[in-house]
């Protein structure tokens, strides 16, 4: 994992910290590695830049927790779980994701 630049594109985005990028993109990489049924030494370098967009986005709805929508001046913003990343990203994990193991049921 390319954490060099994967801090340097969070912190762009997002304008944070070390720490809260250790935390963001730790629980981003262990999403995709749960999603794409990979073990952290099948990490892909295709997954950083999704990594980095999913941290930014996680970042941006924390101390929203349990809010499905707020408005301010007009506009309204919608929020949803830790899991309800857009179509976007979870398409484009789907092309990696591995085969689940076969066997007796």
């Amino acid at each position: 994992m390319n954490t060099e630049w994967m801090y340097a594109s969070f912190r762009r985005r997002a304008g944070v910290d070390s720490e809260a990028f250790d935390f963001y993109i730790d629980d981003a990489a262990r999403y995709i590695l749960a999603y794409t049924r990979r073990t952290p030494e099948q990490w892909l370098e295709a997954f950083e830049p999704v990594a980095v967009r999913m941290a930014v986005m996680d970042y941006n709805r924390a101390g929203a927790e349990g809010l499905q929508s707020r408005s301010e001046g007009g506009i309204t913003t919608g929020f949803g779980g830790a899991e309800d990343y857009p179509a976007s990203i979870i398409c484009g994990l789907n092309g990696y994701r591995l085969i689940k193991g076969g066997g007796a049921e």
